[in-house]
């Protein structure tokens, strides 16, 4: 893995230095790093890997220090920056603060907890409550007398001496979905994605082993081969979720899920998240939204936005917001919601739409109308590049143009609802023998499971904005014709 790490200042001068394999030389390393800092800086291109001389550089900068991990050129740089990110949370943890003075004040402790996290190059001990038992915090308590590390492969994430003790033993299990949509204008979905993560808290007496199971498709269909008498019914009500992309805390037993799809693990005794999975298939969107926006001669911006909600109709919201983007110079706002509450937010151009408590199989509507400067009615009454396009379909005598509508973001809470379909089927705990092997008595305690399900990045793109010019000048009579015209064409349609 990595050959040696190095901690600089911000003129390139060695803090520490830790030499892992003694492969590559450490003395020329400041140099060639900030030389390549100078230049790419000069270029404006500065890049967190580079390759110089055939020894790989991969750093991250905290406050005035690089973090620098070498290698030879075949280095694995996403493992190398990821334990750089641990050990600088392991300098936070320990010194309050990653700076220069705190590191040199430090300097003893500091190589101490490098040759913890990693050994011979490898990553090995990241876990801050094994790290807390290994590395004193208070240096004047260095040179007492202290029981060695745990050996290589036994469970350092869970204290066991002495094993945690809870008056009440129970286990707290969230399982969290991240929506991320992209919808268009006409309600199609272009693009969505589940980032899901499943976070427990175990307060739980002694070391116990747990073993999780979920709805996963290949788990349900290994269980059905398994046994092939079992009614099929509960299948067809919930088939299962095909995963993907899953990853795992290490203390995950990763060999027992290759083989039989369940999650066997020894769980830490401080909150920690389980798994995480990706969800990748099309899927129907959870709001459909109707945005029909329209600028009058200059003068007057109006949208009308329908939003109706798409989940089951026991589920609710918690909280729904819709950030609609707004003209950069409208003003004198007012808005109409049939539900909720609405503000304008001029810093952003935004209406600020928030709902509470939005039962599913629910529509809501909003009205809102803002002025425009006069100033701007003065330079679209005098331009003369715009082709006035009739609108026969319409009934309308005058020109109208379009303008593109940023699209609108939508953002929810939505508890005990999962958007893909993932449950947790069972959960048994079982004390450890002394021995150290699993298979022990039944555990009493108790388990709360929770479901929710969050927006990411959900966006709703808008019908380009209609600025229409009527022939008649910028009445309010000739906006009332436009609107009615238009209402009467959704009607029909």
């Amino acid at each position: 893995m990595i050959s040696a790490l190095l901690i600089l200042d911000a003129k390139g001068r060695a803090v520490v230095t830790r030499d892992f394999r003694g492969d590559i030389p450490t003395n020329p390393l400041p140099k060639q790093f900030i030389h390549y800092i100078i230049e790419s800086e000069d270029e404006e291109v500065v890049k967190p890997v580079f390759v110089v001389e055939g020894i790989c550089f991969a750093y991250i900068k905290q406050q005035d220090l690089y973090f620098l991990a070498v290698g030879q050129a075949n280095l694995n740089v996403i493992l190398a920056l990821e334990m750089i990110n641990k050990m600088i949370e392991a300098f936070f943890l320990y010194f309050g603060k990653v700076e220069e003075e705190c590191i040199r004040d430090n300097f003893s402790m500091a190589l101490e907890l490098l040759d913890e996290m990693v050994d011979f190059g490898y990553p090995q001990n990241f876990e801050p409550s094994a790290l807390q038992t290994a590395v004193l915090q208070e240096s004047k308590k260095q040179d007492k007398v202290r029981a060695l590390p745990p050996p290589t492969g036994a469970v350092s994430w869970r204290p066991d001496n002495p094993a945690p003790y809870y008056k009440t033993n129970q286990v707290f299990l969230d399982v969290i979905e991240e929506v991320n949509f992209t919808v268009n204008a006409d309600g199609g979905v272009i693009q969505s994605e589940i980032h899901g993560s499943v976070v427990m808290r175990c307060e739980l007496t002694g070391t116990p082993d747990l073993t999780l199971t979920l709805n996963d498709k290949l788990a349900s269909r290994q269980m059905r081969t398994a046994n092939p008498s079992q009614p099929s019914t509960s299948s067809r009500r919930n088939p299962g979720v095909e995963l993907g992309d899953v990853r795992f805390h290490q203390c995950v037993r990763l060999s027992q899920f290759e083989k039989d799809r369940t999650i066997s693990f020894i769980p830490p005794d401080t909150p920690f998240e389980l798994m995480k999975y990706v969800i990748g298939l099309q899927m129907r969107a959870l709001f459909q939204l109707e945005a029909n926006s329209f600028e009058y001669d200059g003068s007057r911006w109006e949208t009308k936005i329908r939003i109706s909600t798409k989940y089951k109709e026991r589920s609710k919201a918690d909280q729904l917001v819709l950030r609609i983007p707004v003209p950069s110079d409208a003003d004198t706002p007012r808005l109409d919601p049939s539900h909720g509450t609405c503000t304008y937010d001029g810093n952003a151009s935004c209406i600020i739409w928030t709902m509470q408590n939005v039962m599913g199989q629910q529509s809501m509507r909003l009205t809102a109308s803002m002025g425009l400067p006069t100033i701007r009615a003065n330079q679209s009454n005098q331009q003369s590049t715009l082709s006035p396009s009739s609108t026969p379909a319409l009934g309308l005598s005058g020109s109208v143009r379009t303008r593109k509508q940023p699209p609108i973001e939508v953002s929810f809470d939505i508890p005990y609802f999962t958007l893909s379909g993932i449950q947790v089927r069972s959960l048994r705990i079982l004390e450890r023998h002394s021995s150290g092997s699993s298979g022990g008595a039944p555990y009493t305690s108790l388990q709360w499971i929770r479901y929710i399900t969050k927006s990411g990045t959900y966006i709703n793109r808008q019908k380009d904005t209609q600025v229409v010019q009527s022939a008649g000048g910028s009445g309010s009579g000739g906006r009332n014709h436009i609107t009615d015209a238009i209402s009467k064409q959704n009607s029909n349609k």
